[in-house]
């Protein structure tokens, strides 16, 4: 691991273990010449409540703790912090909840009385890489969405050949095409102008008129207003 892989980095450690909080410290900062930050909470709750007050780039936690017990501590900590990493610490005994707990989507696991601190290191060191990556390709993945479909439509009036409904005169649709283009071809969506018998369009029907639209001459002289 490069020795600046956790430079300006937070690590929260819940346990109830000050002993374990102490090893546990120790063996990270060892052959590491850039600090971290290292916050250590005894109990799920206060961890809970530094997760609402702060953000971490990694979380080791026991899985049994005074406020919470095995899985459903995992669980507390995906629900409050769902995008941050997670190493799950127990002892030997209770193994069978480490490896349960990242099939649930912990990043990896660690028993105290068989911890080696080079192993430790280096899965500290992948699980905040693995949560920068992941990080890049969500806004990746949102700046490519945002370039695909800008925010705009295009709007084209189309006048039809023929009336809708009997009478002279024209009719109109509004065409909005998808994904910011005009679409050729004959209208498909939108709303129509009808016809009214003086050969023009019709003062009930034609609610799509607007106040500032410019006059139409109609060809018995009367305008479209």
């Amino acid at each position: 691991m490069k020795a600046n892989a956790m430079s300006d980095r937070s690590i929260l450690f819940i346990s109830a273990d000050a002993a374990a909080a102490s090893k546990l410290e120790a063996a990270l900062r060892l052959g590491i010449d850039d600090e971290f930050v290292w916050v250590h909470k005894e109990a799920l709750f206060d961890g809970l409540r530094s997760l609402q007050d702060s953000s971490f780039d990694l979380i080791l936690s026991d899985m049994f703790l005074p406020d919470g017990q095995g899985l459903a501590t995992l669980r507390h900590l995906q629900q409050h912090a769902p995008v941050t990493p997670i190493i799950a610490i127990c002892h030997a005994q209770d193994r069978d909840t480490g490896v349960t707990a990242v099939r649930q989507g912990a990043y990896d696991f660690f028993c105290y009385e068989d911890l080696d601190p080079a192993s430790l290191r280096k899965s500290v060191d992948g699980a905040m890489r693995h949560a920068h990556d992941e990080a890049e390709k969500k806004a990746a993945a949102e700046r490519r969405n945002n370039a695909r479909f800008p925010c705009r439509l295009a709007i084209s009036y189309q006048t039809l050949e023929h009336p809708i409904l009997s009478g002279q005169g024209t009719s109109e649709t509004l065409n909005i095409s998808s994904k910011g283009k005009i679409r050729s071809g004959p209208a498909v969506t939108g709303f129509a102008r009808l016809a009214g018998p003086a050969g023009k369009p019709d003062s009930i029907e034609a609610g799509c008129r607007r106040a500032d639209r410019p006059q139409r001459q109609w060809p018995d002289g009367h305008d479209d207003r």
